[in-house]
């Protein structure tokens, strides 16, 4: 298997890891946060220990195109997943790392590998998930922020 697209985005968030992983388990809200990129989402099945856990899956998108990804790992530092369907995929594994910095706060890190069913798809799919996740790491790190400014007062 030759994978066909991988990158990785990075961005400073003055929240906590806590609140990052909040977002992201809060699926059903995505739509307030990630649109235009997002328009609908929701958990199908929850996963081991919580919503967001192990074996969870998540449809995200708009009718008539679902996407709908497995969760493969998680913890308080982040999650693994990959796509489950639609089948264009012959591989994909996505990943959301938290990380404390320095600085304060936490690096937020969303990183994906990917190769397509049709390698002439790839540059389609690699500009296409390249605006997308790098879209929604800078508005997951915003909504977080929000929130946590939020508790602050």
């Amino acid at each position: 298997m030759t994978v066909q697209g991988t990158f990785a985005f990075v961005a400073h968030c003055q929240a906590d890891a806590a609140t990052v992983m909040d977002v992201l388990d809060d699926v059903d809200n995505w739509p307030s946060w990630a649109r235009p990129l997002l328009l609908q989402a929701q958990w199908e099945r929850w996963g081991e220990g919580q919503p967001g856990g192990v074996g969870a899956v998540r449809r995200l998108g708009a009718w008539p195109v679902f996407i709908r990804e497995l969760i493969l790992t998680r913890d308080a530092g982040g999650h693994t997943y990959t796509v489950i369907s639609p089948a264009v995929f012959s591989h994909y594994l996505g990943s959301v790392t938290i990380a404390e910095s320095p600085d304060g706060g936490v690096e937020v890190e969303w990183r994906i590998a990917f190769t397509p069913k049709r390698p002439a798809m790839a540059p389609v799919l690699r500009a296409m998930l390249r605006t997308t996740i790098s879209g929604l790491l800078q508005r997951l790190v915003a909504t977080a922020e929000r929130r946590a400014q939020g508790a602050r007062v």
